[in-house]
């Protein structure tokens, strides 16, 4: 009985008709939840249901976790809808971000075009529209966005690694081979750009005039290993599959493996709970939740122990510290003000509130200013 448990809607919104379905699976003792898109996975939920729970309040829990995922869907496209009003460009680069965790392409594309638009002379905003068309499988337009972002900052190692997955992906392999190398002669460290010159070089032993693979192969060999080197998570069964391919010579075989390979494994920090935090307290309502705000501190130091060297997540930490900070101070505020209600002739209270009223002032500015 429990085993069929579940509820599905189809739900309107931002343009799309998603359709969510919540299950409880009593193998696992879990209720899932996801969100399609055309048949596609573009959310997904899985929630421990306790024996009490199981045993009183199952179907009510199920309903809570099904509105639950209904609700942040409509959330993200209403804060879209403020944020194409606004024409924030951070804002703007941060939802594009979102919709492309979520394979949502089309919309990610609509607001890192609007982030070109607002800063027309930021290389980054280039990175990410160019990174979207390639998910999208639009090469052209990626290379042409890519080209740009490259005049604008020649030493910008990103936009050259995009630009040769671009042009390797329309098989123009000599400016493929330019701009991958000029990405790893700016960053030696570039573990994607390493994979991906690896997989270039085995692409173009498919050509006519290859010659020699000899040389190409020990390159390739070479590539292949300072990528897992960098990212250990490459080093996958079918990376040694494709090594012991490559060896025996059967090098379009050992091509099938490595591209497999690229579609399966996510070689960067998956940030999107980041973006995310920033749309839901700017134009969510959440800028006062402790718990939500907690949340995600949280989140942020676990990444941290994973990626220690990523400085954007050290700067997202101390930004989450300073909202608490500011979150304090208000609840502060409130409390002076209580005292004053309590006893209007409270001196010191009526003092303190004075002081922190004008002297606050100077930090919700520059928490502003950092938000902004």
């Amino acid at each position: 009985m429990q085993q069929q448990l579940g509820l599905n809607n189809d739900v309107l919104v931002g343009g799309h008709r998603f359709h969510v379905q919540t299950t409880y699976s009593a193998s696992n003792e879990k209720i899932l939840s996801h969100i399609f898109d055309n048949g596609r996975v573009i959310e997904r939920r899985e929630v421990g249901v306790s024996e009490e729970v199981r045993n009183a309040t199952l179907p009510k829990k199920l309903k809570v976790v099904h509105q639950e995922m209904i609700a942040e869907m409509e959330l993200l496209f209403y804060i879209a809808e403020k944020v194409r009003q606004v024409r924030h460009p951070m804002s703007c680069t941060k939802l594009g971000l979102v919709f492309m965790n979520k394979n949502l392409l089309d919309d990610a594309v609509a607001f890192f075009q609007l982030a070109v638009e607002l800063e027309p002379n930021t290389p980054e905003v280039y990175s990410n529209l160019g990174a979207a068309y390639l998910r999208r499988a639009d090469f052209a337009n990626a290379e042409m966005t890519l080209r740009k972002g490259v005049q604008l900052a020649p030493r910008f190692a990103d936009l050259h690694h995009h630009l040769g997955v671009a042009c390797l992906e329309q098989q123009k392999f000599a400016p493929a081979f330019e701009a991958l190398r000029t990405a790893l002669e700016i960053n030696g460290n570039f573990f994607q750009a390493h994979f991906n010159y690896a997989l270039a070089l085995m692409l173009s032993l498919a050509l006519p005039d290859a010659g020699d693979p000899t040389v190409a192969v020990k390159t390739v060999q070479e590539h292949l290993m300072r990528a897992t080197e960098g990212f250990p998570a490459f080093r996958t069964p079918r990376l040694e599959k494709a090594i012991q391919l490559i060896d025996e010579g059967a090098y379009a075989l050992a091509t099938q493996e490595l591209q497999s390979l690229r579609q399966e494994i996510s070689a960067e920090a998956d940030l999107t709970f980041e973006h995310d935090f920033y749309l839901k307290f700017m134009y969510g309502g959440k800028g006062k939740d402790d718990e939500f705000i907690q949340h995600y501190t949280t989140r942020l130091r676990l990444a941290i122990r994973d990626y220690p060297d990523y400085a954007d997540l050290h700067n997202s930490l101390g930004v989450a510290y300073l909202i608490q900070c500011r979150n304090l101070f208000l609840r502060a505020l409130e409390e002076f003000r209580v005292a004053l209600r309590i006893n209007p002739i409270f001196k010191r209270a009526e003092k303190n509130l004075k002081l922190s009223e004008n002297d606050g002032k100077g930090f919700l500015i520059l928490l502003r200013a950092i938000l902004k």
